[in-house]
């Protein structure tokens, strides 16, 4: 067939015909971006904006060229179809195509469709409140792409400055007022459906390729305003307040129901097979589900711990507004039910469906299912939630009396375990608190009390724990079989961890009858263990940590330090050698041959003059001694230094409460040089 005379055969170096006069068919990638005045990267770059790592998508048919011809492939998304929507009619041979790519979890961009449907007044309103929205929240309309849409609407699309979530795009959005409604406006990306790419043909449009050249173009280098994510969500969330406290107006941008598809006259009626069920009128459907404010302070109550009783009792007044938040909402009211208002299961779980089914008959996915298919299964979930939490929730019921206190019997089971350390106050103490703890928030097992245990929260409130104090203590009472560890603790970044699993070895049967409090309970433990304490307390003493965590033995006394730094002098008299004591300073580790080594060096030596005097620092030295010789030097320096050693070993036992060695007595034979 011919080609009309209006068709070039080439465009940028390309052949558009074969020899014969034909429209080509067949157009390698290579070719195709010489026809468009493009590079590889310009490609890879507008791929790795709109659709990276190979989507689903959707593509109109190539018999076809009607835009709305939609089918969708049973493939990922390729990079030559992609090119092909860009060539769009500059190729006479083939027929133009569009794509329209899913999204993954992640996206760089945010896309709207707004939807025209042959109001042209109402249409422009819509466009114009959309601008408004995004203009509260920060977009400047030079760093929106608009493109028009074959059908008459319009897309509009603007970048950010980082990757988000897809599913937080909505709920963002929805607080300045842009809500989806389907026929009047749509929010993309999706996971679900696509959104046709920029740049592709307009029937009865003379297409050109720089458009998205210069755009792809000034993204890469950064010329292309982005916005930047943190301050959009801030901006959303300070407009959504203002509205709720009424000092800016909410933006409402659908309000007409969606114009119903004619009804054909050749319908025929079909007998249906299964019972007809009552459901929610259309009308009540196509109705708008909640204004702004409500809707913004609703999700604001979910994102939020309870601070206040009102809290919960607003959220039932608001009722179920958003899809997707029915467990949410549901537990928070749970709780309120069976904790602040003291219900039972059955009041609780009667309260609730009611809420369930009145509330969220709009809004909840479920319940409208329910409602429809006329079945029950919400008010199943709902009762094995009410369930659950009555049975596992730590808060479910005030503690019994023998759960805050101590019994006799616990105390004797916990000095059976703790055994030789029991004279450890410490160790008692966080012995005493750890099943206190236990009987309040655990669950009551045959082995004893099964209970999850957190450091920051508990365990570093307790006496003696502050820091890490807590793990020489801890593993004491691991080594005693007073706790074993079921379960490790598990960290994650999206609030699902959960702290260590810990199961306290004491029969829940002995709580019975307690009246004790911890610290009486301390006392009575500490008084039974010194009448069995052994000799030697300092070898079950449990190794100390910093002192920073006020864990360590009291000084001794100064009068002490004198009394023994006298005695050292006097000693240091007694070998011969002249010496200055180091009072309060370092503290130093001196072997077992230390002394016998001072003893030989100082018995070899010995001094020739006895009359000792201070000097200006108030140290020992003698009176000007005689001339030696360089090894009688070296010895007598080496001796120096091994006692003062010894005499910073004995200031650190003294500081540590133990009893130091007895002091030095050393005989030695003077020797008379000629």
């Amino acid at each position: 067939m011919p080609v009309p005379a209006a068709t070039p055969a080439v465009i940028n170096g390309v052949a558009l015909l074969t020899r014969s006069g034909k429209p080509k068919s067949r157009f390698s990638e290579a070719e195709r971006l010489q026809l468009l005045g493009a590079t590889k990267r310009d490609l890879r770059d507008f791929i790795a904006l709109f659709c990276p790592d190979r989507p689903l998508y959707a593509v109109t048919r190539r018999n076809s060229c009607d835009p709305r011809a939609w089918t969708t492939p049973r493939r990922r998304l390729n990079p030559a179809e992609v090119l092909r929507h860009l060539t769009a009619d500059l190729t006479p041979g083939l027929n133009p195509m569009w794509v329209a790519p899913r999204c993954w979890e992640i996206t760089r961009w945010v896309g709207l469709d707004v939807d025209y449907r042959g109001d042209r007044e109402d249409f422009v309103r819509r466009c114009r409140q959309v601008l408004e929205a995004l203009s509260l929240l920060g977009v400047h309309r030079r760093a929106i792409l608009r493109s028009p849409t074959p059908s008459g609407g319009r897309h509009y699309r603007f970048f950010l400055n980082r990757k988000v979530r897809v599913r937080d795009v909505p709920q963002i959005l929805a607080l300045v007022g842009i809500v989806e409604a389907p026929g009047q406006i749509e929010i993309f990306p999706k996971q679900t459906n696509g959104m046709r790419l920029p740049f592709g043909l307009m029937p009865g449009r003379k297409y050109s390729a720089r458009p998205w050249l210069r755009f792809i173009r000034a993204y890469r280098h950064k010329k292309f305003p982005l916005v930047e994510w943190f301050r959009l969500r801030r901006r959303a969330q300070k407009f959504a307040e203002d509205v709720f406290y009424g000092r800016a107006e909410p933006i409402v941008i659908a309000t007409k129901p969606t114009p119903a598809k004619p009804k054909r006259d050749n319908l025929e009626l079909r007998p249906s097979r299964q019972p007809i069920r009552l459901g929610i009128p259309k009308k009540i459907q196509a109705e708008t589900i909640a204004s702004t404010a409500e809707v913004a302070r609703y999700l604001e109550l979910l994102s939020t711990p309870v601070k206040e009783p009102s809290d919960v009792d607003e959220l039932w007044n608001l009722g179920i507004r958003s899809p997707g938040t029915r467990i949410s909402a549901s537990k928070r009211i749970a709780w309120n039910l069976l904790v602040v208002h003291r219900l039972s299961t059955a009041e609780a779980t009667a309260r609730l469906v009611k809420w369930v089914y009145e509330t969220g008959r709009t809004t909840s996915i479920d319940v409208g299912a329910d409602l429809r298919r006329g079945t029950r299964k919400v008010e199943k979930e709902t009762e094995n939630l009410v369930g659950w939490m009555a049975t596992h929730h730590p808060h479910q019921a005030p503690p019994d009396a023998d759960k805050r206190c101590i019994s006799k019997s616990e105390i004797d089971i916990i000095r059976d375990r703790l055994g030789n350390k029991t004279h450890d106050s410490a160790l008692v103490c966080v012995a005493l608190n750890f099943l206190r703890f236990a009987k309040l928030n655990g669950i009551a097992t045959p082995d004893g009390w099964c209970v999850q245990v957190a450091v920051n929260g508990v365990i570093r409130r307790w006496p003696g724990c502050r820091g890490m104090g807590y793990k020489p203590l801890i593993d004491a009472l691991k080594e005693c079989g007073f706790v074993r560890m079921t379960r490790e603790k598990k960290q994650s970044a999206d609030g699902t961890g959960r702290p260590r699993t810990y199961l306290v070895c004491v029969p829940p049967d002995l709580r019975l009858g307690a009246t004790l409090a911890v610290e009486e309970a301390t006392a009575i433990a500490l008084q039974r263990a010194e009448k069995n304490a052994p000799a030697d307390m300092n070898a079950l003493r449990i190794e100390k940590l910093s002192d920073t965590y006020k864990r360590s033995t009291p000084p001794t006394p100064t009068g002490e330090l004198r009394e023994h730094e006298r005695v050292v002098q006097q000693d240091s008299r007694n070998v011969g050698i002249s010496m200055a004591l180091p009072f309060g300073q370092g503290r130093g580790r001196v072997f077992a041959g230390v002394v016998e080594k001072v003893c030989e060096n100082a018995a070899a030596f010995g001094r020739r003059d006895r009359s000792l005097s201070r000097d200006e620092m108030g140290v020992v030295r003698p009176h000007r001694p005689p001339p030696l010789d360089a090894n009688a030097f070296r010895l007598a320096e080496r001796s120096r230094r091994l006692c003062r050693a010894l005499c910073r070993k004995r200031h650190f036992w003294l500081r540590q409460g133990l009893r130091p060695p007895p002091p030095i007595r050393v005989a030695h034979e003077r020797r008379h040089e000629s």
